[in-house]
């Protein structure tokens, strides 16, 4: 039996194999996608043909409004007010509308009305509102204007705690002004008290720092950053001890464990346990793999330890294997230093004669070799 399609069948068919690229050319995504190339290349042109289709056949679609104030913006066009009145209208709820206002209202001059779009738009997505906050920061660091750009409640310190990390000094008065607001609203926030703590060191406040940080360690006991701070203040306190006790806590809290390691190495020396110091260089060295710049700076680590400790010769021969592992002027100056220091005249002259000839600007190289002149050589150079 032969089966027979009905007419209206037939004809919706035939239709939408006529008309599918077309639909699929006035789709909102298609369009959407057609209207954000456009205004990447800064085709004018093409812009405007796909937003009157867009806005034609979809006129209650909001991302075709906010698109038209985007690129309004970009070429300051003094449509865009309409269009972002629009996209507010449609997309009440967010925050994009009014932050391209705040960027139109910026280039135009009008501070307090940016601010007040800021502030709006923080209200809804705090994430979407801290560019242009930190566009007037970067003008005009006062903590005022971005206390007015506040809201209140959670979106406001989620707001200012974004704002605070990312384009503010932290040794500013603007970053302290924020973080006292911050302690003031949100005393569980660990961020401040971290930032409070690095100027505290920054002052030579090292004591007060470290309460601080124990303070944030013990609200934020997995934080590594927090434990890796500390440790850092505690070894500027000069309580190694203390030090690799809370650089052992971060350890298991970060990824990149190298400069935990480092720092302990430097607390092992400052300990003069000097058995765990080359152990920790060792794991420096298994960490660098094979890059050659990781694995120098482990050994010139470890020659600056040395150093310290007394143990010229061992410092030397860390150096020497630097500069084999990393020829250049860095690691060989370290064996030219070191070499003097233990008193192999002839390696610390044939070194800094290199140095001379690499770095003929530098006039401690010359120095050096003035000091050295007369010493006979004792060792084949590097």
């Amino acid at each position: 039996m032969r089966v027979v399609a009905p007419l209206g069948v037939i004809t919706a068919l035939v239709l939408t194999a006529a008309l599918g690229p077309v639909l699929q050319a006035r789709s909102p995504l298609a369009l959407q996608d057609t209207l954000s190339e456009a205004l990447r290349s800064g085709n004018r042109a093409e812009f405007r043909a796909a937003l009157t289709t867009g806005v034609t056949f979809h006129p209650a679609e909001p991302a075709f409004a906010l698109l038209a104030a985007s690129e309004a913006v970009q070429h300051h066009d003094a449509r865009a007010p309409r269009w972002l009145n629009r996209a507010m209208t449609l997309a009440p709820a967010w925050a994009s509308p009014h932050t391209q206002a705040a960027r139109w209202l910026l280039s135009t001059g009008r501070l307090d009305q940016a601010l007040l779009e800021i502030r709006e738009a923080a209200r809804r997505d705090p994430a979407d509102a801290r560019a242009p906050m930190c566009t007037v920061i970067a003008s005009r660091p006062d903590a005022r204007l971005v206390f007015r750009a506040t809201p209140n409640g959670e979106n406001g310190i989620d707001f200012l705690a974004r704002v605070v990390a990312t384009c503010v000094d932290p040794m500013s008065p603007l970053s302290v002004a924020i973080d006292e607001r911050l302690r003031r609203d949100a005393p569980g926030l660990v961020e401040p008290r971290m930032r409070e703590a690095r100027r505290r060191i920054a002052r030579g406040e090292v004591a007060q720092a470290i309460d601080e940080l124990r303070v944030a360690v013990r609200r934020r006991p997995d934080d590594g950053v927090a434990q890796t701070t500390l440790a850092e203040a505690l070894l500027a306190s000069n309580r190694p001890r203390e030090a690799i006790a809370a650089l052992r806590a971060a350890e298991t809290r970060v990824d990149d464990l190298r400069p935990l390691v480092q720092m302990r190495a430097r607390a092992e020396a400052a300990t003069h346990d000097e058995a765990a110091m080359r152990s920790s260089i060792d794991e420096l060295r298994g960490l660098a793999g094979s890059n050659s710049e990781e694995l120098a700076a482990a050994l010139t680590l470890q020659g600056t330890l040395e150093a310290g400790l007394g143990n010229d010769h061992m410092s030397l021969r860390a150096f020497e294997e630097a500069y084999t592992v990393l020829p250049g002027p860095t690691t060989l100056e370290g064996v030219a230093t070191a070499a003097e220091r233990a008193g192999e005249s002839g390696t610390a002259y044939q070194s800094y004669s290199k140095l001379v000839d690499l770095v003929p600007t530098e006039p401690r190289y010359r120095a050096a070799l003035a000091r050295l002149t007369h010493a006979p050589p004792s060792r084949p150079s590097p």
